[in-house]
């Protein structure tokens, strides 16, 4: 009686082993059957990276003092971007499709943080570099794409050179030393 009882818990403990590593190996075959399939990106049109292309372009420290052209926008822009940056060089990295929205990415290199600190403008020299992504989207009844908002990481742009004489410059930044920090990095590869 002793060894049926022994045989019985023998046969309960092995099926219950076997139907763990059952569970395990189903488990572990939908892990890789998720972690192997490949996600579908689709690129989003070129137009649409034209558009943030030009948009940096005239972003840039060493722009002129053209504002920016509303046709570039398709949603409101409420506010500033935080912080708010001194660009000094980019390049489009490249775009992807969310549903209807297109999202461009860039590399950008700025050289100036600007912060709205008690109504004044607080200005920190320095090199950042940062990828940063926008939204864009089709701007209604034409075929044109335009950038929403500011990017999705938060951070916008600002013209250091048009910004008012009562900026605090700190750290011993200054209007002159800050264009040319941005001068050369422009012309570095």
């Amino acid at each position: 009686m002793r060894a049926n009882l022994i045989l019985r818990a023998t046969f309960c403990v092995s099926t219950a082993l076997a139907a763990a590593c059952n569970q395990t190996d189903l488990r572990s075959d939908a892990k890789q059957t998720r972690a192997t399939s490949v996600a579908v990106l689709t690129r989003a049109p070129t137009a649409a990276e034209a558009v943030l292309d030009d948009f940096l372009s005239r972003a840039t420290v060493m722009m002129s003092a053209a504002a920016q052209p509303n046709s570039l926008f398709a949603c409101e822009r409420y506010g500033s971007g935080n912080p708010e940056l001194a660009l000094a060089k980019y390049r489009v990295l490249g775009s992807r499709m969310l549903g209807d929205t297109a999202v461009v990415r860039a590399a950008v290199v700025s050289i100036a943080q600007v912060r709205l600190k008690e109504q004044v403008y607080e200005v920190t020299q320095g090199i950042r570099q940062d990828t940063l992504s926008w939204s864009l989207v089709r701007v209604p009844n034409t075929s044109r794409w335009g950038i929403c908002g500011f990017s999705r990481e938060g951070p916008d742009f600002l013209r250091i050179q048009y910004l008012s004489s009562g900026a605090r410059w700190l750290g011993g930044a200054s209007l002159a030393s800050v264009v040319r920090l941005a001068d050369s990095v422009a012309k570095a590869p």
